[in-house]
């Protein structure tokens, strides 16, 4: 005989294993309209699109934005169905690669050694001004 806390606990346990196929949809239905808008704005600006890519560094700026626009596109729709997931995880999983690698990396990079510089520079007036509030200027 089970205790009333143990009996509840396990109802509750059985209420909820029913409905556990609502977090993966829910993040399949977040996440694919993400992507798919994400798709359409590429597509639908291919000029402006085309342009960040060249600014960038992107070889083939044109190609490579229609590209990745598609590949958005496409993999939001599939995903938001739950179709094909796995197969077009492997191109959504190169675009973001060379997201990261060409733009979201260097920016950080760049942020972080301007931080550290300015840092530097804050911590060394800061030295500075102790060194002459212990000894003044004679």
């Amino acid at each position: 005989m089970q205790s009333a806390p143990v009996r509840f606990g396990n109802a509750v346990l059985d209420t909820l294993s029913r409905f556990e196929w609502l977090g993966p949809l829910l993040l399949r239905l977040v996440f694919g309209w993400f992507w798919l808008e994400t798709g359409w704005a590429k597509l639908h600006n291919l000029e402006f699109f085309s342009q960040r890519f060249v600014e960038w560094g992107i070889p083939f700026p044109m190609l490579s934005a229609t590209a990745s626009g598609a590949v958005d596109l496409v993999g939001g729709a599939l995903l938001i169905l739950g179709l094909g997931t796995r197969l077009i995880a492997i191109p959504m999983i190169v675009n973001m690669l060379v997201a990261l690698a060409v733009v979201v990396l260097p920016l950080a990079l760049a942020r972080w050694l301007v931080r550290r510089r300015s840092d530097a520079r804050a911590g060394n007036e800061v030295a500075h001004t102790i060194d002459h509030d212990q000894h003044p200027p004679r």
